[in-house]
């Protein structure tokens, strides 16, 4: 769910990385007005950008004000979401999960991936973006994509899948209770790609208060920007990226443990420490 405008589609590729898990394994928000210049309700507005969890009424807030206009400002980085899932290698038959899948952007390349015989299956929490979804699923008449709206936090994911797609989730995989559950519905070995904004090196000061301002607007919370995907690695056997738009955002393939063990994820004292080692051996890797 991104905010699209950054650096519109600059697409130089800046860095390129490898880990392998098996070794181990605020800012003022302006409050929307609705027509006729009344301030919106207090629970319907979006609060502060914090460095914290996420917060699931403020997500609710931001898109409600943002879905009209979402399509509209994808366009201009379609190329991130294309690169993204084709990470996936995605065969006919196979079952996938489109994670905060948004207004459907995403759906009919990743059914054209998989086929008449394969599944996509979205999941979006926000009423207003999901309706935009549903309606391009009945329009174009896809019989192979089934929608959820859900928190995934507390989404029934049905079945076991091949490949996930995290697209400009920040607020979902800064959720170890959201990536826990995620994980647990992929088939061992599954494809994970993940595309999203990240802070640029830590000197380009000036560019990074960009990043947080043209961030505002989609997620609640800055925390993990810097390595927006270290709450996921404790779940992969391999994980790569790329830098993208000068370095202010990232594509991230992988496969999930290849043995299925997720009994880390129980246990909210040692999931923090397998992060901090996943992320230790990441950067002297």
């Amino acid at each position: 769910m991104p905010p699209h405008s950054l650096f519109l589609s600059a697409g130089v590729s800046l860095t390129h990385t490898c880990y392998m898990a098996s070794t181990s394994s605020t800012l003022a928000f302006r409050n929307p007005q609705p027509a006729g210049g009344s301030p919106a309700p207090a629970e319907d507005r979006p609060t502060a950008v914090a460095y914290g969890a996420p917060g699931l009424a403020d997500t609710l807030a931001r898109y409600r004000e943002h879905a009209d206009g979402y399509d509209a400002s994808a366009q201009r980085t379609m190329w991130i979401r294309t690169r993204t899932i084709d990470k996936l290698a995605l065969q006919p038959g196979e079952r996938v999960l489109d994670i905060a899948c948004g207004t459907g952007l995403s759906l009919d390349p990743l059914r054209r991936a998989v086929g008449r015989h394969g599944e996509v299956v979205g999941i979006e929490v926000s009423r207003e973006m999901i309706d935009i979804a549903r309606a391009r699923v009945a329009d174009a008449g896809w019989d192979n994509v089934a929608l959820i709206e859900s928190a995934i936090e507390s989404a029934t994911i049905p079945g076991q899948f091949d490949a996930v797609l995290f697209h400009f989730t920040h607020d979902v995989v800064r959720s170890p209770l959201a990536v826990a559950r995620v994980f647990a519905a992929l088939q061992p070995g599954a494809r994970v790609a993940m595309a999203g904004m990240k802070y640029a090196a830590r000197w380009m000061v000036p560019v990074n208060m960009i990043v947080r301002a043209k961030a505002r607007p989609y997620m609640t919370t800055f925390d993990g920007l810097a390595i927006p995907w270290d709450q996921v690695l404790p779940y992969l056997e391999r994980f790569e990226w790329q830098s993208v738009l000068f370095g202010t955002g990232y594509i991230g393939w992988g496969e999930s443990r290849a043995d299925g063990d997720l009994s880390f994820a129980e246990d909210p004292d040692v999931l923090p420490n397998r992060v901090s080692e996943c992320v230790s051996l990441r950067s002297s890797g």
